[in-house]
């Protein structure tokens, strides 16, 4: 887990970096705000703990690889960037600009997606390159699916896109995203698709939780030991 610094945390980009955070609920384990001129002053975040007043030689809140979980947090003037004489404190540093920042978040949920996937491949010993496939295309949401179209596991872009949580989605069929606006041409060249076994893209109209419509550009992968197992769908919203 990095260390996070934010320098000017009590101005507009500073705030804006730290709504990013909450958004995102991005993981770290020690968050450090800098800021001159406003040494010394809270700043709401999240807010389930009580008040925890920092010690003025900078602050330093343990998250110990969960949820950043302060009401309220100090903002200093200065901060030791050493743990001990002999232990050096490696800091995650941003680029105050938040194109920037979402970038690095993107990239460290795509690196969780990986992973997530990567141990159910060990386990049904499939011959697809995952990291290969997650770092080619871009997406927003993944649905895995047995052979059956049942779903297995969604990753949490699934939720941002769509607002349905994951446990909606598991043992669902896929078909449960499209609703009155989808064309029934184009349900039918997926399933005719499908029955291809091959990779493929394609342009569909889904209905989110709020009944709401977007344009999903849709990639599927079969996934495969020595026979099609599974099924891998790279999902993300289009203009």
């Amino acid at each position: 887990m990095p260390r996070l610094a934010i320098v000017g945390a009590s101005g507009l980009v500073g705030r804006n970096l730290l709504e990013q955070l909450e958004i995102r609920d991005f993981k770290i384990d020690e968050i450090f705000l800098l800021g001159k001129k406003s040494a010394g002053s809270a700043i709401n975040f999240l807010g389930k703990e009580e008040l925890k007043k920092i010690k003025s030689e900078g602050i330093k809140k343990k998250l110990m690889g969960v949820k950043i979980d302060a009401k309220e947090i100090f903002v200093t003037g200065s901060i030791n960037l050493y743990d001990n004489k002999n232990s050096h404190v490696n800091l995650l540093s941003f680029d105050l600009h938040l194109q920037n920042l979402n970038s690095i978040l993107k990239k460290k949920e795509v690196q969780e997606d990986i992973q997530s996937l990567k141990q159910i491949a060990r386990r049904e010993s499939w011959k697809n390159n995952i990291e290969d496939i997650l770092s080619k295309y871009a997406f927003e949401a993944l649905i895995l699916t047995d052979i059956n179209r049942n779903i297995l596991w969604v990753n949490e872009g699934f939720s941002k896109m769509t607002g349905y949580d994951k446990s909606d989605a598991i043992h669902n069929s896929p078909s449960f995203l499209q609703g009155s606006q989808t064309s029934e041409a184009t349900r039918n060249r997926i399933r005719e698709k499908l029955k291809q076994n091959k990779p493929f893209k394609e342009i569909i109209i889904n209905h989110r939780k709020d009944n709401s419509t977007y344009k999903c550009e849709l990639r599927i992968f079969p996934l495969y030991n020595e026979k099609t197992t599974h099924f891998l769908a790279l999902e993300r919203q289009i203009a």
